[in-house]
């Protein structure tokens, strides 16, 4: 399993996370929308089975950001959706 950990993605990328990363939830940081306002790229912060160890760290490391940030979960019987 590679460390996605930093690694900018494309929100077409992030919808086959199931594959390599089944059962795990994704704390995305937006870095660019559409004319849509829909997240087109986004930067992996951190991936755990755990979404409670996300959610921690997004309170208490990133709050007070100007940063706009998603959790995702890598569905293991599909695709993921944004």
């Amino acid at each position: 399993m590679v460390d996605l950990r930093e690694k900018e993605v494309l929100a077409s990328e992030v919808a086959f996370f199931y594959k390599d990363y089944p059962s795990y939830w994704f704390l995305l940081e937006v870095l660019d929308k559409d004319e849509n306002g829909k997240a087109v790229l986004m930067r992996v912060i951190d991936y755990n089975k755990n979404k409670d160890v996300l959610r921690d760290y997004l309170l208490d490391e990133l709050s007070g950001t100007n940063s706009q940030y998603i959790f995702v979960y890598a569905y293991p019987d599909g695709k993921c959706d944004l």
